[in-house]
């Protein structure tokens, strides 16, 4: 036959299917009634409660563990039906700091999302990079604040970390990035020298062969140059990096970014422009520059490779350490922070999601520095002729001695490389 359909016929009561929370605070009450189904056990994989209390009916316990999205699995019985329900839910830190999509101008503009049932509306206390200033909050319980907005120009350009002061022990921080904000005009930049560290030059990224570590057995590797997948085997991407470096060459060996702050990078006549990390066996796991001194802010210019298999983890990571230990990580996550050479996402509000901002994208080919806002970029993720570099930022404490930048790459079949650093020291 076309199509065949199966119905299944019931007699008694409807299958209950209990209500449960979509998102529960930390160490918040996960409260789930099953109705006339009861309750055999309790089985919890992630560890997502603590303190569980049950009755044959019904499930009380807080929610603990990582936050994000989490499954128990309750085995019920309904008449004669025996079943696993899933009681699914979301783990969030009680307040949240949700950075607008669109940043006006020079502004830092911000949500705060309550994951409470506590109501706030009164004056609170807030800082930036020890800049401390107060706001007016209404915060609903379960819902949003109205659009805050900062003025950026005494702040950094890029990642601002934004702290709350809630009251009685409640703080809540969140980073709100603006590319736009134009440096203050005092602001003293320090280049970070690479070039003994440089390993090889951007446009090579998909000219080498990778071919160990791999399976001895059949599987479904990337193919050996390092692009393309198991079903497109033959994939081949031409990065050119000729208009970066005539750009670099135009401005004494740097190039500069809309908002002021100045990257150095290898002009035409130089060979190696870029330090790759990798698991493959062609590029060191991990590279570590050393720094001195104090600083506000480092910002860096990267490229390197991922893939969709790598999506949604932490493909690498860089590592600043303070003389005293201490350290600052900026996560390198596809989708979030680290972006494929050879392309640029694609991203809406359904299947690519990404609420996050859109890190500045270099096109190696034009030497063309992109800062767009979100709202403008959904839809229009591509393939990138000749390729684009990336630029990110981290906040420092300046406060401490500076000891070293780490780069570590994670994931399998991925390269990330760094090729340049700035220091904003004040």
């Amino acid at each position: 036959a076309a199509n065949f359909k199966v119905m299944i016929e019931w007699t008694g009561e409807r299958i209950v299917e209990p209500a449960v929370p979509q998102v529960v605070p930390e160490n918040g009450k996960v409260n789930v009634d099953f109705g006339t189904a009861r309750i055999l056990e309790i089985s919890d994989p992630q560890s997502a409660l603590s303190r569980v209390s049950q009755t044959s009916r019904s499930l009380s316990a807080d929610a603990a563990g990582k936050r994000g999205h989490r499954s128990v699995f309750a085995k019920v019985k309904q008449g004669d039906l025996t079943w696993q329900q899933p009681v699914m839910f979301e783990i969030r830190a009680p307040f949240e700091v949700i950075p607008s999509e669109n940043q006006i101008g020079e502004n830092l503009n911000f949500k705060v999302r309550n994951n409470t049932s506590v109501v706030f509306n009164r004056p609170i206390n807030a800082s930036i990079k020890g800049k401390k200033f107060s706001l007016e909050l209404k915060l609903p319980a379960f819902g949003l604040s109205q659009e805050i907005s900062i003025n950026g120009k005494k702040h950094a350009a890029g990642s601002n970390l934004i702290e709350l002061d809630l009251g009685e022990g409640t703080n809540v921080k969140g980073v709100v990035t603006n590319w736009k904000i134009k440096p203050d005009t005092a602001a003293e930049f320090e280049h970070v020298d690479l070039a003994k560290f440089f390993n090889d030059q951007v446009g090579n990224i998909f000219k080498n062969e990778y071919l160990s570590p791999r399976s001895p057995f059949v599987s479904l590797a990337i193919p050996k140059n390092g692009i393309g997948s198991w079903v497109k085997f033959a994939e081949q991407v031409e990065i050119d990096d000729a208009g970066l470096r005539k750009a670099a060459d135009k401005n004494g060996g740097r190039i500069g970014l809309p908002n002021g702050v100045e990257l150095k990078t290898v002009g035409m006549a130089g060979g190696r422009n870029i330090a790759f990390t990798s698991q493959w066996d062609n590029f060191p796991q991990e590279i570590t520059v050393p720094l001195n001194g104090r600083a506000s802010h480092i910002y860096l210019l990267m490229a390197g490779s991922t893939n969709q298999m790598q999506s949604r983890f932490d493909n690498g990571e860089i590592v600043v350490t303070y003389e005293d230990g201490s350290t600052e990580q900026l996560k390198l996550e596809n989708p979030t922070t680290w972006w494929a050479i050879d392309q640029d996402y694609m991203i809406d509000d359904y299947a690519f999601r990404r609420p996050e901002a859109v890190p500045p994208r270099v096109d190696l080919q034009t030497g063309t520095v992109r800062i767009v806002d979100l709202m403008d970029f959904k839809g229009k993720g591509k393939k990138v002729k000749g390729g684009a570099a990336t630029v990110l930022d981290l906040p420092l404490r300046s406060d401490k001695p500076l000891k070293s930048l780490t780069l570590r790459t994670l994931a399998n079949e991925v390269v990330i490389g760094l090729m340049s650093a700035t220091l904003k020291r004040n």
